[in-house]
């Protein structure tokens, strides 16, 4: 090795450290997002599942109420809920570093069945 390349393999090692630190600081907030759409996901089934078996009387209360409740312990909001007879249509937020990723189900007997 000659003089002028001692340290080569530490700045060049420096240099790979950079760019793996700098791609897993661009892809943290995608990942915090990609969770958080799919924590929507699971609270709007489970709130329109929740809100669909009372309206279908199998639980108690009411259906709109249920779904609020169903989807705040999923960490998300109730946006909107709308029952017609038996089927329930909600959307839910959950909010994710400056935005808010929205997600929506709808729950109740197939309509080819009625």
């Amino acid at each position: 090795m000659t003089r002028g390349e001692e340290g080569a393999g530490t700045v060049a090692a420096l240099g790979v450290i950079a760019a793996v630190v700098a791609v897993l600081v661009l892809l943290a907030p995608l990942a915090v997002l990609l969770e958080a759409s799919h924590r929507a996901a699971a609270a709007a089934d489970a709130a329109a599942l929740a809100a669909g078996d009372t309206a279908l009387g199998l639980s108690t209360g009411v259906p709109c109420d249920r779904a609020e409740q169903t989807a705040a312990a999923g960490g998300a909001r109730l946006e909107a809920c709308e029952q017609r007879g038996d089927l329930v249509r909600v959307r839910v937020r959950v909010d994710a570093l400056a935005t808010s990723v929205r997600a929506g189900a709808v729950a109740g007997p197939d309509p080819v069945d009625g």
